[in-house]
């Protein structure tokens, strides 16, 4: 068992109707680390990431917290002060504006009258800065791009203030630098003392940033560990299917997957310019004379 688990699953079964997804999986996932689940489509990381924030109900077993709290025993709302989800295709209230839709955040926070004081305004206002949406505040976010919504979504999230952080992908439809901002930004709340786990596609990322790897098929735990314990081309090839080397990344020394060639790269490059001619001197395809 982890030290210090944020997450204790205990012979957990969960699904959707009938159909069993994650069937008695027991697991620990610690606390104040960021945790990467990863696997192939369909082996059950949303799933998982959904019981941990009690939004399915387990046909068996239960979730415990760092305290010894089950998530069956809190109120919806005591859970929602200490853990956020941002699930991989939230839903927009249709005509909300930004500022309104980051307020969401500090629901599990607010009175009975449903008011924002002071200090709810302020957090809003913080966690849309750290987001860069602070000059989208008053544009209706049906009208942003896929990116900055993602970034709008991350802001509600920062906005109420959990221990504990759960994404479901969060890097979609962000281009490449706001992946890795959004990504430091996670390291930063790992700095903080909070807990992130996250599903993620790039394993790359994953391995760069992820404390921890939680590898996943068919609803079940195949490896969990370091990046550097946990990744192998027999895991690749056995659980992605990939035919891939690990190497050190040359930038932070973490395991790089690199899939092998399947097509020569010349006859790719060939195929390409059929038809033309390649001028080595100037580097340029030009069309037979």
């Amino acid at each position: 068992m982890t030290l210090n688990p944020a997450f204790h699953v205990q012979n957990l079964s969960v699904g959707y109707d009938l159909r069993i997804i994650i069937d008695r999986l027991t697991l620990s996932l610690g606390q104040g680390r960021l945790t990467a689940l990863v696997g192939p489509n369909g082996c059950g990381k949303s799933t998982l990431l959904k019981s941990l924030a009690h939004l399915l109900t387990p046909h068996n077993g239960q979730v415990e917290l760092q305290d010894g709290a089950t998530l069956t025993g809190l109120s919806t709302k005591a859970i929602a002060r200490r853990i956020a989800l941002l699930p991989q295709t939230p839903l927009v209230p249709e005509g909300i504006r930004v500022f309104d839709l980051v307020a969401y955040g500090r629901a599990p926070h607010l009175n009975a009258f449903g008011q924002l004081r002071e200090h709810d305004r302020e957090q809003v206002r913080l966690a849309m800065a750290r987001m860069d949406v602070t000059g989208l505040a008053t544009r209706p976010v049906s009208q942003l791009s896929g990116g900055q919504r993602q970034r709008v979504w991350m802001a509600m999230i920062l906005a109420q203030e959990t221990d504990i952080v759960l994404l479901d992908e969060p890097t979609t439809y962000l281009d490449l630098a706001h992946q890795y901002d959004l990504l430091e930004l996670v390291r930063d709340l790992i700095d903080e003392g909070r807990t992130v786990i996250t599903v993620l596609h790039d394993l790359n990322q994953a391995c760069r940033f992820a404390d921890e790897l939680v590898v996943m098929k068919e609803g079940r735990v195949m490896a969990q560990g370091k990046p550097e314990a946990v990744m192998s081309e027999p895991l690749l090839a056995g659980v992605f299917g990939l035919d891939a080397r690990i190497v050190p990344d040359p930038e932070s020394g973490t395991p790089l997957c690199v899939p092998r060639v399947k097509r020569p790269v010349a006859a790719r490059i060939k195929a390409a310019g059929k038809g033309f001619e390649f001028r080595a001197s100037s580097c340029e395809l030009t069309a037979p004379s």
